[in-house]
């Protein structure tokens, strides 16, 4: 996966590509929307705001939220499989 600078946000538009294209060919509503609830109930947020925005609030930068995003989403996957 090639996402140019080390950014979470490059990874969301990455992955927002990636679910388009797929729903384009197989029409399955696959992304993160499972994900998006886990963490807004994780870090008690009430906004409407996205889980990129809610990772990089906080983080002190983009290369920091990159990060956690991918130690929160191994958190997220031991805890949907429970």
């Amino acid at each position: 996966m090639y996402i140019g600078d080390y950014s979470i946000l490059n990874l969301k538009c990455f992955l927002d590509g990636y679910f388009t294209a797929r729903y384009q060919f197989t029409h399955d509503e696959v992304g993160l929307a499972e994900f998006q609830k886990w963490i807004e109930k994780k870090y008690k947020v009430t906004t409407t705001q996205s889980w990129v925005a809610i990772i990089r609030y906080h983080t002190p930068n983009d290369q920091a939220a990159l990060d956690d995003f991918f130690k929160l989403f191994d958190e997220y996957v031991i805890y949907d499989t429970e």
